[in-house]
């Protein structure tokens, strides 16, 4: 006889939209963990060519339309944000959104007995399941988890009146950095306590592969959205000095993004495209590969949510070198585990390669032991999922 389990909703913008597709894996890892304990469905938008719901591994995604006859589509690829800035006829789509959206959640509500509904980026998972809440069951409990550029990217009145809306209707709420805290505390819309609770790495797949090293090559690693906000302009302006003193220097660049083809171009001018290496999307299973062949990997943000990737690569035993900004600087320990930029320049990305690269070996491999054990004890996906059960249980009992 099969055990019952209580039924938690996921909402989410961001899921791999097919089996085999390894994109926005880390609510996939969260929500499978967590089927142990719960049934879980997860409902994320439909792109094309996609099922309209399906099993993936033990749960249920249930996908819903984002306008009609899903002929335009807002989520995925660079994400909502930066799609819509990208190209501004997309908020034709933006109403549609939210009422297919509703609609679903309303639907997979009444047919799953759902007690809790955890909304993964305030806008516009959250607001959408506070408008259903607010119009159509006031007492499903609503845990809200706030990932980086929707509290970042909406700091203006309306903004501020919207996350006030979803905080009212809000039960708990986590944030996956403490400069997303500390932004919220500062703005006074949530009156309790702010639950920091990044999003886990798994350290069972996220671990040194030996043998993946190119000696012949001084290989740079950078893992991330190809935007502007990632400081990938920055970095691709340091390789001149860095190639100055390291001729053989190689920078690996894995991801997407609407600036590509611009950073591309840009290669191109500086006459770098024997020292700029593009992969587009890599598959999560084969990043581990790339980190631990890595001899440095950099993540020169401006803002981040959290920088899981920061967190796989500290994991892979990767020495890391990131701007000195929360939630970054809150994981990486300057000259412990990793390295922290003085600021966010070519001129201060090329210092620090070119004194990291000088380290004798007996210290670099020390950084990268430190690092590996950084995450294994503090942010390995098990204790995280471990935190939100307690939640999920929390608010089955209130």
């Amino acid at each position: 006889m099969e055990q019952f389990k209580h039924t938690i909703l996921f909402i989410t913008s961001a899921y791999p939209r097919f089996k085999g597709e390894e994109r926005d894996m880390f609510i996939y890892r969260l929500a499978e963990e967590a089927a142990d304990e719960f049934k879980i469905i997860v409902l994320a938008p439909q792109d094309r060519n996609t099922l309209k719901s399906e099993v993936y591994g033990n749960v249920k995604v249930i996908r819903h339309l984002q306008f009609p006859f899903n002929c335009l589509t807002i989520a995925y690829g660079s994400g909502i944000l930066p799609n819509l800035k990208k190209n501004i006829f997309l908020w034709w789509a933006v109403p549609f959104y939210f009422l297919f959206q509703i609609a679903a959640i309303n639907r997979v509500v009444k047919q799953n007995k759902v007690y809790c509904i955890h909304a993964h980026w305030l806008i516009p998972n959250a607001l959408s399941v506070a408008l259903y809440k607010r119009c159509f069951n006031k007492n499903i409990k609503l845990l809200v988890t706030a990932h980086g550029s929707d509290v970042t990217g909406f700091n203006h009145w309306v903004g501020n009146t919207i996350k006030k809306f979803i905080f009212k209707n809000t039960n708990t709420l986590t944030v996956v950095g403490e400069n997303l805290r500390k932004i919220i505390v500062k703005e006074d819309i949530w009156k309790k306590d702010i639950l920091v609770y990044p999003m886990g790495t798994d350290t069972s797949l996220f671990k040194p592969h030996e043998n993946t090293r190119n000696v012949e090559k001084t290989n740079l690693l950078f893992v991330g959205r190809i935007i502007r906000e990632k400081g990938i302009y920055h970095l691709v302006e340091a390789l001149p000095e860095i190639k100055s003193q390291f001729p053989n220097v190689l920078l690996h660049i894995i991801g997407e993004g609407n600036e590509r083809q611009e950073i591309q171009e840009r290669v191109i001018e500086m006459n770098l495209s024997e020292h700029v290496r593009f992969y587009g999307h890599v598959p999560h299973s084969e990043l581990p590969r790339y980190y631990s062949m890595a001899d440095i990997f950099i993540l020169p943000s401006f803002s981040e949510g959290f920088g899981l990737v920061l967190a796989e690569a500290m994991a892979c035993g990767c020495i890391s070198l990131c701007s000195n900004i929360e939630p970054l600087n809150n994981v990486v320990e300057n000259k412990q585990n990793g390295f922290l930029l003085e600021e966010i320049s070519a001129q201060s990305i090329a210092k620090m390669v070119i004194s990291i690269l000088n380290l004798p070996v007996v210290d670099q491999q020390k950084i990268k032991i430190q690092a590996r054990k950084r995450i294994t004890e503090n942010l390995d996906l098990k204790t995280v999922a471990s935190n939100y059960k307690k939640i999920y249980y929390h608010l089955l009992n209130e």
